[in-house]
């Protein structure tokens, strides 16, 4: 497993997550349907979503950060989640709703992938879906 990240220049950055890697970026999540689709009906994996960001991520490894992971997956954050063998779009908390191009502060611990709840509710509640 690999985290990818386009800058606004379009330049990619592509990082392995090892253990103790903390980051946060503000940015959108994007998907190539055609392939996550290929890939959710059987084919081979294949690079198909990143995270688009301007600025990059933001304190990696920050102390504050690292201390702070129980905080995430226990309060106000839900899981952002990207497998298209499962879903061929990204999902949040396990359920099955479609966050593609979804735009705002992620926060990255190891493997992981978390987001804030009230401001992906609202932009949920803009489309007409209710996160919970």
């Amino acid at each position: 497993m690999k985290w990818q990240y386009r800058k606004a220049d379009g330049k990619t950055v592509t990082y392995f997550p090892t253990k103790d890697f903390y980051g946060v970026i503000r940015g959108k999540l994007h998907n190539n349907r055609k392939i996550a689709d290929a890939i959710h009906s059987g084919s081979n994996k294949n690079v198909c979503a990143w995270i688009s960001s301007s600025d990059g991520l933001s304190g990696a490894n920050a102390w504050e950060l690292m201390c702070s992971e129980v905080n995430f997956m226990n309060g106000d954050y839900l899981q952002a989640q990207y497998n298209p063998k499962n879903k061929p779009y990204w999902t949040v908390g396990g359920l099955d709703i479609n966050i593609d191009d979804y735009n705002g502060l992620f926060f990255i611990f190891e493997k992981k992938i978390y987001t804030e709840i009230a401001p992906l509710s609202y932009w949920l509640q803009k489309k007409g879906i209710k996160l919970l």
